[in-house]
Formats: C-alpha cells, sequence, structure tokens
C-alpha cells in the first residue's frame, strides 16, 4: 500500500518484475542457469545497485528530459532548520519510526529501505490526514528517516550476538572483525567488552555527525534543484552509467 498507492495492480506487477529479476542466474539447488540467455555476466544474477539505478535514477532523468521540469526559485528558499513546533508534531511519529527502524533492521536482510517504507505505511495510516502525504506532509519525512537511522544500528544486533549481518554494511563489518580474530557471536560481548563498548560509541558519534552535517549543508543542498535542468540532467544521467562500472568490472576480474 505505502508504495504502490490506491493502484495495487500496478504494485502486484512490480513486485512480480522484481520476483522475476530475482530468478535471473545460477540456480544453487538445481545447478541450472536461468534466463542467462549464454551470458556469463549473468550467472550471478542481476546485481541490486545497477536495477536501483535504471528503475529510479535513470527513469527520473528520462522524465525530467521529456517534460525538462523547472522548479521555482522560492523552492530552494527559506530555512531549512527544523522548528520546535516541527519537532513537536513529529516527536511521537519519530519515535515509533525509530523502533520499527530497529525492529525491521535486526531481521537479516532487510536492510533500512525496507525499514523507511515500512515506517512511511505506518506513519500514513496513523495519520488523520494521510492524502496530505507525499505532498509537503513533514511526518512523511521524519519517519522514513528516523527509520532508516535506527535500522542502520538495528542490523548491529544479528551481526554481533548471532554472527549474521543484517545487510551489506554490517556484512562488511563482519567480514572485518573475521579478519583480526574476532568471532561475532553469543559469547563476543562477555569476550571482547571493550570492543562492543567502542562500536556502540562509534554508532552514538556518527548519528551526531550525522545531525550536524544534515543541518548544516540542508541550505546547500536545497539550492541545488535551481540549478538549470539542460546541466543537471546529463550530469544525472552520466553518474548513473558510471555508478554500475565497479562492481561490473570486479565480476569480470572475478570471471
Amino acid at each position: 500500500m505505502a508504495v504502490s498507492g490506491k493502484n495495487l495492480l500496478r504494485g502486484a506487477l512490480a513486485a512480480a518484475a522484481g520476483v522475476l529479476i530475482t530468478t535471473i542466474g545460477f540456480d544453487p539447488l538445481s545447478a541450472q542457469t536461468r534466463y542467462t540467455f549464454g551470458s556469463r555476466e549473468l550467472l550471478g544474477g542481476v546485481e541490486l545497485i545497477p536495477v536501483l539505478i535504471g528503475f529510479f535514477g535513470v527513469a527520473q532523468v528520462f522524465a525530467r528530459a521529456e517534460n525538462m521540469l523547472t522548479f521555482p526559485k522560492e523552492a530552494a528558499t527559506g530555512n531549512f532548520l527544523p522548528r520546535l513546533a516541527d519537532l513537536i508534531i513529529t516527536r511521537w511519529t519519530m519515535l515509533k519510526s525509530a523502533f520499527i527502524g530497529v525492529l525491521v533492521g535486526a531481521v537479516p536482510g532487510a536492510g533500512c529501505d525496507i525499514a523507511a517504507f515500512a515506517a512511511y505505511a505506518e506513519a500514513k495510516r496513523a495519520a488523520a490526514d494521510p492524502d496530505t502525504f507525499g505532498k509537503g506532509n513533514i511526518q512523511g519525512v521524519a519517519a522514513p528517516e528516523a527509520a532508516n537511522n535506527a535500522g542502520t544500528a538495528g542490523a548491529l544486533i544479528p551481526m554481533l550476538s548471532l554472527g549474521v549481518p543484517g545487510d551489506a554494511v554490517t556484512a562488511v563489518l563482519l567480514g572485518a572483525l573475521t579478519i583480526h580474530g574476532f568471532e561475532p557471536g553469543p559469547v563476543f560481548f562477555s569476550a571482547n567488552p571493550g570492543l562492543v563498548n567502542s562500536i556502540f560509541a562509534g554508532v552514538i558519534v556518527t548519528q551526531s555527525i550525522l545531525l550536524v552535517v544534515g543541518l548544516c549543508f540542508a541550505g546547500f543542498f536545497g539550492k541545488l534543484i535551481r540549478i538549470d535542468q539542460r546541466i543537471m540532467v546529463p550530469a544525472i544521467l552520466f553518474l548513473c552509467m558510471l555508478a554500475p562500472i565497479p562492481s561490473a568490472t570486479a565480476c569480470s576480474i572475478c570471471t
């Protein structure tokens, strides 16, 4: 509901297309290749980053190139810092969304994206005016951002306690700990209390820095939409084409 909105058929078709894409590649159970069409690059399946960039980044570039959307100058002016009234209005939404983010982030493989979608859906469901979501309702901004940040910390729970990474970031962290001789699991907390405290302190410090950096540069990032679309669209398309290159190069080297 949160993604497809009122058009459930379109959401179901998108979900079916996503399931179809995940079937591409080598089947570890039957040892058969599926929908690879003889391409070695598709044996490992379709990577997540190129798919997301294609569906969201490139699609938005084409839409802007067709319409050449222009934004009014007043859209990038004004006060970007949250007001006290905004914090009061969204306080329960942020707390509930943070709780959702921790729970969803603790599920291995769920990640922050699902946490953000779940928090947005819950905030929209509980709102008295759900039709204003997507049209400037501040709770629609606070909910996914709070869940996204909380999901990052929540992904550490299964990684440290069970040795199962919650997302791609904790998978890298798990590999780094293993290389240095640490074995995350049930006895990790009692065997390495100093390291655990350092990880928790690092999470708190990074969240604080993220808050400061976000508040300081909010005005600068907001003014980026005032750039001429004839310059912005080709630049975004170039970055979209450039982003998947490292992963593709790595795959070709491995094969």
